[in-house]
């Protein structure tokens, strides 16, 4: 249920398959963070074979409100890939808006906007640097562990691909390597800041 990449979890399957003929092998990563798993409201990407779908949904049941089949083993972690690459941007996104909200002179207050499923307005006039609601829409992700995600996203991509998505993982590499990577998605906010 982790989020280990394509290549790792087609390899981990293989190697079940081979080696294992009294197991099955569910790729199964998760959206959301141990709070949700307590209450039950993950989201799982799941795939593998048809035949271990009864025997994990009552398990998937209890850490989930959604459990998403995918197909084949791979197919869960190629679309937790997808749900992070979209999350890493919305953490840019927000970031590089509320450093440039900081940076302008007068600094303005920025209008009630929908982030997610809430809605925030914030007064930047007095020099402190907003999130705009990052802790909530980001689930307070270490940046280094995103990091890790968009670079597992790149690795299924191929080289030459993809360059903005490229340029994100540059960006947070050169924050990770200040020391910074155990700090959630909203050290860029700061760091953009200055």
């Amino acid at each position: 249920m982790s989020t280990i990449g394509v290549e790792a979890t087609e390899r981990t399957a293989d190697l079940v398959t081979r080696e294992r003929h009294d197991a099955f092998f569910v790729d199964a990563p998760v959206s959301g963070r141990r709070v949700a798993a307590e209450r039950g409201t993950l989201l799982i990407f799941a795939s593998g074979p048809e035949e271990a779908r009864p025997r994990v949904t009552p398990v998937f049941d209890v850490l989930s409100q959604r459990t998403l089949w995918l197909g084949p083993a791979g197919n869960g972690s190629r679309m937790k890939l997808v749900n992070n690459v979209l999350l890493a941007f919305t953490a840019e996104g927000v970031a590089n808006a509320m450093a440039l909200a900081v940076a302008a002179r007068p600094r303005p207050r920025i209008p009630r906007l929908g982030v997610g499923r809430q809605s925030v307005g914030v007064d930047v006039g007095d020099g402190e640097i907003p999130s705009l609601g990052q802790e909530r829409v980001l689930g307070r992700v270490r940046l280094s562990l995103a990091l890790k995600d968009v670079r597992l996203a790149l690795s299924e991509s191929g080289p030459g691909r993809f360059e903005v998505l490229a340029a994100l993982a540059d960006e947070w590499q050169a924050v990770v390597d200040q020391g910074l990577g155990d700090q959630d998605l909203t050290v860029m906010t700061r760091t953009l800041a200055g």
